[in-house]
């Protein structure tokens, strides 16, 4: 297996991000206007609060999917939101 990277995400990943998410509901332009929004702080889930930064998993210069970003999120303290989302109560901590 490749070794897996995890860096934060760029505008460039936000189609790669919509794809995935678009797998279980809504379509790819629907989830593009939602991550990007929730990126640039004009869309607000939940109580989502800036700053924000969504991390990809890749290998290869490929997107590897939502489970292992998850897993690396999950490791790093954030806490599930619901079956799509996680949150940090405090990302202070972990930002440097």
């Amino acid at each position: 297996m490749n070794k897996i990277y995890y860096r934060e995400s760029t505008p460039k990943d936000i189609t790669s991000l919509a794809r995935i998410r678009s797998i279980n509901s809504g379509s790819e332009e629907y989830w593009q206007n939602r991550v990007s929004g929730y990126l640039n702080g004009t869309h607000h889930p939940q109580q989502a609060l800036g700053p924000r930064i969504i991390y990809v998993a890749v290998t290869d210069g490929v997107d590897v999917g939502n489970a292992l970003a998850r897993r690396f999120y999950s490791s790093n303290g954030a806490e599930d939101l619901d079956e799509n989302w996680m949150i940090w109560n405090d990302i202070g901590k972990i930002l440097p």
